[in-house]
């Protein structure tokens, strides 16, 4: 357990300058506060990013030596779609998540998390 989350999977080892890569994947509910983004482009019709507030920072898991910005993207593309609608825009919001999945590598990899529901939203 880390965090209050149970670690389902575990597909890390240690490489590179910035240290351990891979995939870890947790079940477990987490409530968290921040800033979240829905974004459009001709390669993606519409996703919504979520930026973890500092004050929520210890409620979900970290690999070591990882000093970045927080942040992760849903997997239940209808959930949010309801919960944060389809126009590209921002705002404030406390969400309830669960399955988070840190993904870390030297690419384009991101985190995930299944939106379970929306407390607040700014």
């Amino acid at each position: 357990m880390i965090a209050g989350m149970k670690i389902v999977t575990n597909y890390t080892q240690l490489a590179g300058p910035f240290g351990s890569a891979g995939i870890v994947q947790f079940s477990g509910r987490a409530t968290v506060s921040g800033v979240y983004t829905v974004s459009t482009d001709a390669d993606n019709p519409r996703w919504v990013s979520f930026y973890v507030d500092d004050s929520s920072l210890t409620k979900l898991p970290r690999m070591n030596n990882n000093t970045r910005a927080l942040w992760f993207t849903f997997n239940n593309h209808e959930q949010d779609l309801n919960a944060f609608g389809t126009k590209a825009k921002s705002g404030r919001a406390t969400i309830v998540i669960d399955n988070y999945r840190i993904h870390r590598a030297e690419t384009d990899a991101f985190n995930t998390a299944d939106l379970v529901r929306v407390v607040r939203l700014d």
